[in-house]
């Protein structure tokens, strides 16, 4: 009797190779984690910040009347605490403000924690910063603090982070979902713990004194990101808007957000040293929002800025 021999072609056994690699990513990619550990995962300095938000917005019991979401602009340049006690002597009720801005650009990132404060707590009041115009490149924390449903379904025009976002994502999650796992073993702190925390505000406003700039070191400054291209569109006209529709989109879905639960939103116009031009995206701001500029005379005092974007102490007391 004949044997029969059954032979898998080549380009069948590849596509059954695809797809179990790509089933093994999924299902990787939807490992459990600790989202507070994920918060508390980022360390470097200019992002470390997310750790303090997660824990002021799920374990401190203080109200929080009024959230600033916002680049380093608004993280020098907002005091919180001055707000609120600035609001309270002018007898207001619901004073409790939170300074959420974090450095690099990126509205991904504004998103996701507006989302998280307004689904956990309900604030009154958002204040968004804006400025001279909107951003290219979306937040690099974006695929650290994200869920992984937020990477997955993440913008794709234009948005070149997509691709290394997702492809980071199964590795990001095997390596919270070992570290939960075996958290005694790595000796990480999974639980919150009141004796560690800063307290009810965090603000990163500028205490040197010695900060203040000349107006000729500030205009070399802004001659020379003028000179490079900073705000520079690099598309066609008819195409201009694509550059920034991913941050676009974003910052919409924030603000839709913040209008279903009847929350009110105002944009804060932070401006660079004795830039006084109207936003590009004004008109789109327009239709959410009325915005708060700042009065020209911090704009145009070089003695309350540290750099061109940034105000120092005196600036964040004069604002």
């Amino acid at each position: 009797m004949d044997h029969v021999y059954t032979h898998l072609h080549p380009s069948h056994f590849l596509w059954i190779v695809l797809a179990t690699a790509l089933a093994l990513l999924i299902a990787l990619s939807a490992l459990p984690d600790d989202r507070y550990l994920r918060f508390k995962s980022l360390t470097e300095p200019e992002v470390v910040k997310a750790g303090w938000i997660y824990e002021r917005i799920h374990f401190d019991p203080t109200p929080i009347d009024v959230v600033f979401i916002g680049t380093s602009r608004t993280v020098a340049g907002i005091d919180s605490e001055i707000v609120e006690q600035t609001c309270r002597d002018a007898g207001g009720k619901y004073c409790n403000s939170v300074n959420f801005g974090m450095l690099h650009l990126g509205r991904n990132v504004h998103w996701l924690l507006a989302r998280e404060v307004i689904r956990t707590r309900m604030p009154r009041l958002l204040v968004v910063e804006v400025q001279e115009t909107e951003f290219r490149a979306l937040h690099p924390a974006f695929p650290f603090l994200a869920d992984p449903a937020d990477i997955v379904s993440a913008p794709l025009v234009i948005n070149t982070s997509f691709l290394p976002d997702l492809g980071r994502l199964p590795t990001r999650q095997i390596s919270l979902f070992a570290e939960n796992l075996a958290r005694s073993l790595f000796g990480t702190q999974t639980k919150f713990v009141p004796n560690h925390y800063r307290g009810s505000h965090w603000d990163d406003i500028d205490k040197d004194q010695s900060s203040v700039v000349s107006v000729a070191e500030l205009e070399r400054e802004r001659a020379y990101l003028a000179s490079a291209g900073i705000a520079k569109t690099r598309l066609p006209a008819p195409l201009q808007r694509l550059e920034y529709r991913a941050n676009l989109l974003y910052l919409q879905q924030l603000l839709n957000l913040a209008r279903e639960r009847s929350i009110e939103i105002r944009f804060l116009y932070i401006p660079a040293f004795h830039n006084t031009a109207t936003p590009i995206f004004s008109n789109f701001y327009n239709k959410f929002a009325p915005s708060w500029r700042m009065p020209e005379e911090i704009v145009n005092r070089h003695e309350l800025w540290r750099d061109v974007d940034h105000l120092n102490y005196a600036g964040a007391n004069a604002l």
